[in-house]
């Protein structure tokens, strides 16, 4: 049986074809808006809070020794970074993109000939918001079934 899709009024949609089940896998509402919009959205809200003191955040990462043949190693990270960044792409519905700025920070490799001797500072790197740069990561994104 074939329907002719302007013999159908929206009410009768509404009416018969819509009622007691879900049309929107389960949301309330559904909106729908451009990528590209999306994006611009989300950079524009990131610039708005960019430099804000509420949204930063230090970490501070020291990996446990390692032992080589010739002596010991160790790294320690500390970033502080700004409020993060969302971006989605066009050709990618399963993830989205997000950036932390780093504000501030350092990487430090030290190294030490046995247990019992003192670490010594082999790498030291710092780093500042003027030199651009961030921990980029992937976001995996819901998906209904």
């Amino acid at each position: 049986m074939s329907v002719k899709t302007d013999t159908i009024s929206v009410t009768d949609i509404l009416q018969y074809h819509m009622s007691n089940q879900s049309v929107c896998m389960g949301w309330d509402v559904i909106f729908s808006m451009d990528v590209n919009q999306i994006n611009k959205n989300l950079s524009e809200q990131f610039l708005d809070r960019e430099n804000n003191g509420f949204f930063r955040k230090t970490e501070k990462v020291q990996t446990e020794p390692v032992k080589h043949t010739n002596g010991y190693s160790k790294t320690t990270f500390q970033f502080t970074f700004d409020s993060p960044r969302l971006q989605f792409s066009l050709n990618n519905s399963k993830v989205c993109e997000i950036y932390f700025p780093i504000v501030s920070g350092f990487y430090e490799k030290w190294i030490k000939k046995d247990s019992d001797s003192d670490w010594f500072l082999m790498d030291n790197i710092h780093l500042s918001k003027d030199s651009n740069n961030f921990l980029k990561g992937s976001v995996p994104l819901s998906t209904s079934q």
